[in-house]
C-alpha cells in the first residue's frame, strides 16, 4: 500500500496534507513536491519525498523511527547518491546512540563521518560510485530507490 502526502511531520510520525494519488501523480509529472510512504501512513516502511531535482528516502524500522535515509540529486537524467545516513538508537527509545553519515562525490571521494554520542570522528576515502546511481523513478515506481545495499566501498 502507498499513500501520498505533501510533507511528512517526521516528530509526529504523520503525514502533513494528505493528498490523492491521481493529484500526486500531477505533481509527479510537473516536478512538484510530494511523498510517497510505502507501507501507508499507520505503517509505513519507506518515505520517498520528491522534490524537482532531489529525492529522499527513509527507511523506518517497526517502531517508525528512520534508521536510515538516502539522499539523491538529479545529473545528467539519473539520480546519484550523494549522501547516506544512518542510526542506531537506544532500545525502544528514539535517542541516537551512534549515528553514520556518508557523503559522496561523483569522482568517487567519501566523507565517512562517525558520531558516536558528541565524539565525532571522519574519514576521507575513495569508493566504486556504481551503485550510488538509480534511474528517476516513473510514478509509482520507487522500488529501486528502496535497495538498502547501495553504498560501495573499495
Amino acid at each position: 500500500m502507498t499513500e501520498f502526502c505533501e510533507k511528512w511531520f517526521f516528530a509526529k510520525k504523520q503525514p502533513l496534507k494528505p493528498v490523492s494519488k491521481e493529484d500526486a501523480r500531477v505533481r509527479h509529472s510537473q516536478g512538484l513536491n510530494y511523498c510517497a510512504v510505502i507501507g501507508g501512513f499507520e505503517s509505513p516502511t519507506n518515505l520517498i519525498s520528491l522534490a524537482g531535482e532531489w529525492v529522499s528516502v527513509h527507511f523506518f524500522d517497526t517502531l517508525g523511527r528512520a534508521y536510515l535515509n538516502y539522499d539523491f540529486k538529479k545529473n545528467d537524467g539519473r539520480l546519484f547518491l550523494t549522501l547516506a545516513v544512518f542510526r542506531e538508537y537506544e532500545a525502544e527509545s528514539t535517542a541516537i546512540l551512534r549515528s553514520v553519515t556518508f557523503s559522496f562525490s561523483i569522482d568517487g571521494s567519501v566523507v565517512m563521518s562517525v558520531d558516536n554520542q558528541n565524539e565525532v570522528n571522519e574519514i576521507e576515502t575513495k569508493a566504486s560510485i556504481e551503485p550510488n546511481w538509480s534511474d528517476y523513478p516513473a510514478f509509482g515506481e520507487y522500488g529501486s530507490l528502496c535497495d538498502e545495499n547501495r553504498v560501495g566501498t573499495s
